[in-house]
């Protein structure tokens, strides 16, 4: 059997540490054209890569859990700020602006598991939402703010 190829990440991007013979899969589905080394990945889930040398043999790397960091800010020119941070585990989301929409707030840990999702009602000037982390314990966290015109993510670290 060939090597088992190895995926690592930079921002959004994965990369397979085999050259020739991937197909890269989402959530167990194979993930149609994607065989090239590298992957962009557009979704926060389990991605693995599985190689077929020339003699068709396979070989399927360990699941890779990726949590999607938007690359573009929340449209409409609005502003955010999370504070405090670092903090206990209580957090305030604080968005400036008009966002003319219900707005989704996902937060995730490093592994990629979503442990939080609420939503915050459409807004003139300032909208707020609290959230509690405490449940989950110490570390980083990622927070992501997100409506049909983009989305963003802060990183929330608790202490």
């Amino acid at each position: 059997a060939p090597p088992v190829p190895v995926i690592t990440q930079s921002g959004n991007l994965l990369t397979s540490s085999v050259l020739t013979g991937n197909q890269w899969y989402f959530n167990g589905n194979p993930i149609p054209g994607a065989t090239g080394n590298t992957h962009l990945a557009t979704q926060s889930g389990t991605y693995t890569v599985r190689i077929t040398d020339a003699n068709g043999c396979t070989s399927n790397s360990l699941p890779f859990n990726f949590v999607f960091v938007a690359l573009e800010p929340l449209a409409g020119g609005l502003g955010m700020h999370l504070f405090p941070n670092p903090g206990d585990g209580y957090f305030t989301l604080e968005i400036f602006g008009d966002s003319g929409e219900e707005l989704s707030v996902d937060v995730f840990d490093l592994t990629g598991k979503q442990v939080l999702r609420t939503r915050m009602a459409p807004f003139q000037g300032t909208g707020q939402t609290a959230l509690d982390l405490t449940p989950f314990g110490k570390g980083v966290y990622l927070v992501r703010i997100s409506g049909s015109r983009g989305g963003s993510t802060l990183k929330a670290v608790v202490e």
